[in-house]
């Protein structure tokens, strides 16, 4: 009798307090709100957003064990896909069933869209994961804020800031077709300076993007891909940071001619390289009711096609070199 005493006095003590920390708990995740920057330029709530937005988090992205940011997009709902073949070939974004000349790509709010390409599209098959925070895709017309890129939505790569003590990171993963893949990344921050650090290898025999069971058509599409990113900031007072990024990609894809028979092309090959710079600063002025950005971005894409004549394709010789330089500055005042 006296346990089942001593077992009620000890419920009605300590339950009101476990409930009270419970209730604690419910208000805490009520009041935690996910925040976007594409859908108005500035840091808003989901739930004050009237437009459809999408946001795959960096933990995402690592538990799904993605490699490009080609892989994560294609999950997501109201966007299609168009790759033309293997790992690395052209690959496009539709958002809404429009065309994707009417996607506007950003890289931490700075527009990336080609301007070597006909209609100024972005080519998503070349981007690794490594050294994304997050990337938000905002459905529907954003002409307003971002002009006629955008009429059918955007999607916005923010890239990493380190922060805590020194972090290490190093992985290695290998599949079929004779795929390997290397990262190693350093991230951290020591008292006013952040830092992120990354660098990506891959490597792929591929297979064929013409129809293999045509005659001529055995030979393998390879590719491969060599990444390098880094973001690096300074807070030089209470109300001034600074803020540097930056991304290189480096690749060489085996394409084809066509997809029917003898389509295979051994010397038929296409090297892309882009080269992709910021700096921000940012100030906080009249007690943080007026930020002010000045933004200088330099973005360089080159794309060369080789396709000397061989014994089958004795007619199909093509050397084409593109070259496309973008330079953007921007002073945005927000109150």
């Amino acid at each position: 009798m006296w346990t089942q005493i001593l077992a009620f006095v000890l419920i009605a003590t300590f339950l009101p307090f476990c409930l009270i920390a419970k209730q604690d708990e419910t208000q805490k995740t009520d009041l935690q709100h996910e925040i976007v920057v594409t859908a108005s330029r500035i840091e808003t709530p989901t739930k004050e957003i009237a437009t459809s937005v999408t946001v795959i988090t960096k933990q995402e992205l690592e538990q799904t064990k993605k490699t490009f940011a080609i892989e994560a997009l294609q999950e997501v709902l109201g966007l299609t896909i168009l790759q033309s073949g293997a790992v690395g070939s052209s690959a496009s974004v539709m958002l809404r069933g429009a065309n994707s000349e009417h996607t506007l790509v950003m890289i931490d709010g700075v527009e990336v869209n080609d301007p070597i390409t006909p209609s100024r599209t972005y080519d998503f098959s070349h981007i690794r994961v490594e050294g994304i925070e997050r990337i938000e895709i905002l459905r529907g017309p954003q002409s307003t804020l971002y002009g006629s890129d955008a009429m059918a939505g955007v999607i916005n790569i923010i890239t990493q800031k380190g922060q805590g003590k020194p972090r290490f990171q190093l992985s290695s993963l290998g599949g079929s077709y004779g795929t390997f893949s290397g990262t190693a990344g350093l991230t951290g921050s020591i008292e006013k300076l952040h830092y992120s650090f990354w660098a990506s290898s891959l490597t792929s025999q591929g297979f064929s993007a013409a129809n293999a069971a045509l005659e001529g058509n055995s030979e393998a599409d390879g590719y491969k891909n060599l990444s390098l990113s880094f973001r690096t900031g300074y807070k030089a007072s209470d109300n001034i940071d600074l803020d540097i990024s930056a991304r290189f990609i480096d690749t060489h894809s085996d394409i084809d001619n066509y997809g029917s028979a003898f389509g295979d092309d051994p010397n038929n090959i296409q090297k892309y390289d882009s080269l992709y710079l910021k700096g921000l600063i940012r100030g906080l002025f009249l007690k943080n009711r007026w930020e002010q950005k000045w933004t200088l971005s330099y973005i360089h894409s080159n794309r060369e096609t080789d396709n000397p004549t061989d014994e089958q394709h004795m007619f199909d010789a093509v050397r084409l070199d593109w070259t496309g330089r973008t330079t953007f500055f921007c002073t945005n005042p927000t109150p």
